[in-house]
Formats: structure tokens, sequence, C-alpha cells
């Protein structure tokens, strides 16, 4: 099995099929984590961001547009997709790394677009990100 056919296997099992015990099949009780919030090392440090995320969306699909395999190490960029509980389809983009051995993950980094989720869900204005910036050169600009 390749790499990216481990890949899809994780993200169909955890989002699309909802089987938390791919949890504990696949992600090494010593793998690290980065890039999500709250979560820590191992299955225990995953479970609860997955079993939050899972209580705000209903449906979630995730499509692996592009991916790069080098040694026991996967790149990937993806387009999320989630179905909210009052019916708001929500899309977003991120992408990460995942390096394995054997069949489970031992580390992961996570970089996915949650400003734009924010956004796409009312919690952040449109024009927070670029009001930012804007207050953060005029600091700078003195």
């Amino acid at each position: 099995m390749t790499l990216r056919d481990q890949l899809d296997r994780w993200f169909d099992e955890l989002w699309v099929r909802r089987n938390a015990a791919i949890i504990d099949e696949m992600v090494d009780p010593e793998c690290t984590i980065h890039g999500l919030p709250g979560t820590k090392h191992g299955p225990a440090g995953f479970r609860p961001f997955y079993e939050l995320f899972s209580r705000a969306f209903s449906r979630i699909e995730l499509r692996i547009d592009e991916s790069v395999e080098a040694g026991d190490t996967i790149g990937f960029r993806c387009t999320l997709t989630a179905l909210a509980r009052d019916g708001t389809v929500h899309e977003f983009t991120g992408g990460g790394m995942a390096t394995f051995r054997g069949d489970r993950i031992v580390a992961a980094w996570n970089a996915f677009d949650h400003l734009a989720l924010l956004t796409s869900m009312g919690h952040v204005p449109q024009e927070t990100f670029v009001a930012a910036l804007l207050a953060q050169a005029k600091l700078a600009a003195g």
C-alpha cells in the first residue's frame, strides 16, 4: 500500500465514514501532531479535536488535490467541504504532511485555512484579515 493509499484510507475512514476506531489503529501512541487547535500527542491527544469537529459538522468530505511522497513522508494539499448542522456548506483548503512507520502515523503537520472556515461560518467578518494587516502596517509606519 502506498503512502497515498494510507492517507486516503485515513481521511475516508476518519471523516467520511466517521470511524473513530481508525484513530487507535493508525495513530502511533507517540505521534507528534502539529497545527490543530488543542491537539497533543498520540490518539488520546487527537481524539478531542476529532470529536468536536465531528459534532460541529454533520458531513465532512476531504479531497486530496495533490500529494508528493519522499521516503516515509507524504505531503498533500486538499479541499475540505463540511456541512454544518444548520445545512450550510463550508469549503476551505488546507494541507499537511504525515510521516508513517509501517501503517501508523508517527508525525503529522496540519495547515488548514481555519480563518476561511470561521469567516464562512460568520464568526469572523470577511474584512477582518485585511483590517488587521492595515492596522499593523500603520503601527509599523509609526
